[in-house]
């Protein structure tokens, strides 16, 4: 079979498609599950060829305060250590709950511990119920963005 000079014309050869690569990673939930449970997602992720799994880096839910929550880096931490070669991802780490350089620290270790397989999604994370829980300090919004949201 003929291969055109562009990929998806009509013609185009089987095998070049199948050497085509979209990798997928998978945000599992870490709400009301168990670590047993999260473990054993990642390991059937992994076996079926998934690029990677993602986490979210919060302490509570947001829903009832009471769901048990999995903390992020231990969970990416422990499933790294229980896998080979599946991506590891915080979706997102939320800088607000950990100082810049504890989170760079951690980043680093994890990124060290399972030989490059960390990605490092950052974000500003904002659960003001999850700061009061924790005792953590929440920012003010600024005066302009206060001045907006009374507006509304």
């Amino acid at each position: 079979m003929s291969q055109p000079d562009r990929p998806g014309e009509p013609g185009r050869d089987v095998a070049a498609a199948a050497t085509v690569r979209f990798p997928v990673v998978v945000n599992l939930r870490s709400i009301g599950v168990s670590y047993a449970w999260w473990r054993e997602q990642a390991l059937r992720l992994e076996a079926a060829g998934y690029e990677g799994i993602a986490t979210w880096d919060h302490f509570v839910s947001r829903g009832r305060r009471s769901d048990p929550v999995l903390e992020a880096w231990t969970t990416l931490a422990t499933v790294g250590g229980a896998t080979t070669r599946l991506g590891l991802m915080t979706f997102v780490a939320n800088v607000m709950n950990r100082h810049p350089a504890v989170l760079a620290r951690m980043s680093a270790t994890l990124q060290e511990a399972t030989h490059g397989r960390l990605v490092l999604g950052i974000g500003i994370g904002g659960h003001p119920a999850e700061h009061r829980a924790y005792g953590i300090p929440f920012p003010d919004a600024p005066e302009r963005v206060a001045r907006l949201e009374e507006a509304v």
